[in-house]
């Protein structure tokens, strides 16, 4: 009934609109008014007359939007002067709550739009020149890149082997890093010279090493550090004439009667392992500035390239755990090498075999990872794929002003809580690059370290 009421009503108001008569452009006025009185009366006249004479006039595109226009006030006019129900009135709020809801998501999405089209017109993040993977050391606590810290090492521990059988010792680990065969044989042949003089210290033919002695020069004497151990535990250089030739020929002497602290010597080298570099964070402070997209770092190369070291040593590894599988059984020694020809004979495509190389080539070492912090700033850290959650959580809480602070970390965007301390970054989806957000349990948390804040970058 309402909708019928509406309806006639709505004639009724076009019918009425419809007597009003043919509408006046103001543009087209009638002429200037004379002094006259029945001239003025005259021009209605004949204007009706011309219009009854002619027929009634077609109405142009504005005059229709106008009188449709007049129209909608009038019906929201009555509308609101009748009285509505409960019903009516909930339902009117719905309906305009939903047309609100509706601008808001279509003005939301012209924003994403507008962010996303400025984002792809916007140039790439260029990679930071100055960054790359390094490694601090853990004796002199200088930070050096990767690639230079085998030299690095051996360089720091010549300095401080000197007199020092426990730094003698790590030095020759260290040298021979990747070389397990090299560096076990040059600590038999020290062993063996040790035992003998602590079995027999009246025998002069033990404490003498000759040094062009073939097994001396063979697995001695390549090792660096190995004669730098020997002078640490009173071996000290000399000459011996020759027998045959009267030529005086070099020697490592013996002399002293401490053989408790050569047998301790020989522990610490026999237990001796290199010198582990630490993975510098490198830790970096962003302001992010209002047209600025958070995005996670470029990965440089370097996060992919091994050493000649960890080649060694994961050759070494995998070797280690062949050897041990077939030490098991015959039986097995003939399944693996039954499953290590049947995967050398797969016949794979071309695109295949480039897929299997991109993915072991591209296989990451390192990662980074951005932590979103209040103000606008964004804490960036480098870590090891192997490394976990709690590692992630030890290093932002050492760059806060108050390491006591309690906080949580969580991923972004799904904003998923990183609870599990011992779970690795890798299975926690934060490598090769990632962000996530800080989320602080008390207030003023995230307040950073002055040194870091001094050293801000914009981004």
């Amino acid at each position: 009934m309402d909708k019928i009421k509406a309806y006639l009503e709505k004639k009724r108001l076009d019918k009425k609109f419809k007597k009003a008569g043919a509408g006046v452009r103001l543009a087209d006025a009638a002429a200037p008014a004379t002094n006259s009185g029945a001239a003025a009366s005259a021009a209605p006249q004949s204007a009706a007359a011309a219009a009854s004479s002619s027929g009634p006039r077609a109405r142009t595109a504005a005059e229709e939007a106008a009188a449709l226009a007049a129209v909608k006030r009038l019906e929201k006019k009555q509308a609101s002067n009748q009285p509505r129900s409960a019903a009516e009135l909930r339902q009117a709020a719905q309906a305009a709550q939903h047309e609100r809801l509706l601008q808001q998501e279509a003005a939301e999405q012209q924003r994403v739009q507008a962010a996303l089209l400025a984002r792809r017109e916007r140039p790439s993040q260029p990679l930071d020149p100055s960054f790359a993977v390094s490694y601090a050391c853990p004796l002199c606590g200088q930070v050096v890149p990767a690639a230079a810290t085998p030299e690095h090492k051996v360089a720091c521990l010549l300095e401080v082997a000197e007199g020092s059988a426990q730094m003698s010792s790590r030095l020759m680990a260290t040298s021979c890093e990747g070389k397990q065969d090299t560096f076990q044989a040059c600590v038999d042949t020290l062993a063996r010279y040790i035992d003998n003089i602590c079995a027999k210290p009246e025998e002069s033919k033990y404490r003498r090493i000759k040094l062009t002695n073939k097994v001396f020069k063979e697995q001695v004497a390549p090792v660096l550090g190995a004669v730098l151990f020997l002078k640490a535990i009173g071996f000290t250089e000399t000459t011996f004439d020759n027998k045959e030739s009267g030529e005086p020929e070099p020697f490592l002497l013996h002399s002293g009667d401490n053989y408790e602290e050569m047998k301790v010597a020989l522990e610490m080298l026999q237990a001796s392992t290199p010198l582990k570099m630490e993975l510098h964070r490198d830790p970096r402070v962003y302001q992010v500035t209002g047209d600025s997209v958070v995005r996670p770092q470029p990965i440089p190369d370097s996060f992919y390239e091994m050493t000649v070291e960890e080649v060694r040593a994961e050759q070494l590894r995998v070797s280690k755990q062949l050897e041990e599988v077939c030490a098991t059984s015959p039986t097995l020694t003939f399944v693996v090498l039954k499953l290590f020809l049947a995967q050398s004979r797969t016949l794979k495509t071309r695109e295949a075999r480039e897929a299997d190389q991109n993915r072991k080539k591209r296989k990451y070492r390192f990662g980074l990872i951005r932590i979103r912090l209040p103000g606008a700033l964004l804490l960036q850290g480098t870590f090891g794929a192997q490394e976990t959650v709690g590692a992630l959580y030890e290093f932002v809480q050492s760059c806060l002003h108050d390491e006591e602070s309690l906080f949580e970390l969580r991923l972004h965007p799904s904003r998923q809580v990183l609870d599990n301390p011992e779970q690795s970054l890798e299975s926690a989806g934060l490598l090769p690059s990632s962000i996530v957000n800080f989320s602080s349990l008390v207030e003023g948390a995230a307040v950073l370290k002055p040194v870091l804040l001094s050293s801000q970058q914009t981004l």
